[in-house]
């Protein structure tokens, strides 16, 4: 029942955006655990009169500490596994590439382009990503990227006034990008 409830947390920290609220769920109680753990010897230590620090009691806490650092280890080894399938897959080593790596990075920096067009639901309108495209010569470089922007499935149109909703944009990004197979140009 723990191991399964180990990969249960492992894959909803990994798959969902809100996945690190369950991270301190995970390990309080196993700080807890440890605590207690370590609070239980001393005072048996205490009642039977015997030093805390002799060789046998070192070695049992050392076998609770190893113990409540298994979890810890199999998450920490799950999450750089996910991260090897995705650098093997997309050519990146992270979990999330919408608020990780250059592509999140990029999207969190058009957040920040002042434009008038922006509002509530309409987060990076194109006139955002036409001033990102005009400042950046690197961009102007992959103009496809731009013009695969247009024609994604995550892509406004009103009166050719193309817009993402909310954050769409950082779907739509995915989009364009991988169309033109850019991930895999520079693996």
């Amino acid at each position: 029942m723990g191991f399964s409830c180990r990969f249960f947390i492992l894959y909803q920290f990994l798959y969902k955006k809100s996945g690190i609220v369950l991270l301190p769920i995970f390990i309080m109680p196993l700080i807890f655990a440890l605590f207690f753990k370590i609070y239980d010897k001393i005072k048996t230590c205490n009642l039977a009169n015997e030093k805390f620090s002799n060789k046998k009691n070192l070695k049992d806490l050392l076998k609770i500490i190893i113990i409540c650092l298994i979890p810890i280890i199999i998450f920490s080894m799950g999450s750089i596994a996910y991260k090897e399938v995705n650098y093997d897959s997309f050519g990146v080593f992270c979990i999330n590439t919408r608020t990780e790596s250059e592509m999140g990075q990029f999207y969190q920096n058009l957040l920040l382009i002042q434009d008038n067009n922006k509002d509530t639901s309409n987060w990076i309108p194109f006139s955002t990503i036409e001033k990102a495209w005009n400042a950046s010569p690197t961009l102007q470089s992959h103009s496809e990227i731009k013009e695969n922007l247009l024609n994604t499935t995550w892509t406004e149109n009103d009166s050719n006034n193309y817009y993402f909703k909310g954050d769409l944009f950082s779907w739509g990004l995915r989009e364009a990008v991988f169309s033109i197979d850019y991930l895999k140009m520079i693996k």
